[in-house]
This record gives C-alpha cells, structure tokens and sequence, in this order.
C-alpha cells in the first residue's frame, strides 16, 4: 500500500472513510476511491471522474470483487506499486482487466 510520505494508515483510511470507498471483511480489505487520470491520485471528489484509484487491496479475489460490487463503473483503474522505483501511477482499462480477473 503507498502511504504518503508523513501520513500514517489511520489517517488514510480516514480520507477514504469521508472521501472515498472501504470495504472491509474477515478475508478482503479495500480503499478506493474515484478520479480523473489526468489529475493523478491526489484528485479527490472530482466532478467527472475517469478512473477508480485503488489506493489497497488486500485478499484473494478482491479487485474481482470489487468489480461486482463497485458502486458505478468507470472506464480506468489505477493504482501505484510500492515496490516500483518509480512509484508511478499504473492506469489500465477497466474492461479489459474485469475479463482478466474473472
């Protein structure tokens, strides 16, 4: 998961609770929320967002949940991999990647 630098988990998932979208259960953990690509992930409640930003995702399965249970579709998702150098934003087509995790 990135955390930005200085802000500790609980004050992400506190930006998620009021801005974004979390899903927790026993098995699955997510925090997402909706933007527009060309902003980058510092875009929040944007007017017309393009893409959901998945800022974690945690459990088997749980981006293909997410999918299902997503409250609107957009056409991009996103999301940063820590363990890239670059640590920069990585966009897909929304359509493309539900065939790829079902």
């Amino acid at each position: 998961m990135f955390l930005s630098k200085g802000i500790n988990f609980e004050e992400h998932l506190n930006w998620y609770l009021t801005n974004g979208l979390v899903v927790s259960y026993k098995d699955k953990f997510l925090m997402a929320k909706p933007i527009v690509e060309s902003e980058g992930d510092d875009c929040w409640n944007p007017k017309n967002p393009d893409c959901w930003y998945i800022h974690c995702a945690v459990g088997n399965g749980c981006l293909a949940w997410f999918f299902k249970q997503a409250p609107f579709m957009l056409p991009k998702l996103a999301w940063r991999r820590i363990k890239d150098k670059d640590n920069a934003l990585r966009v897909y087509n929304s359509a493309t990647f539900e065939r790829l995790v079902k």
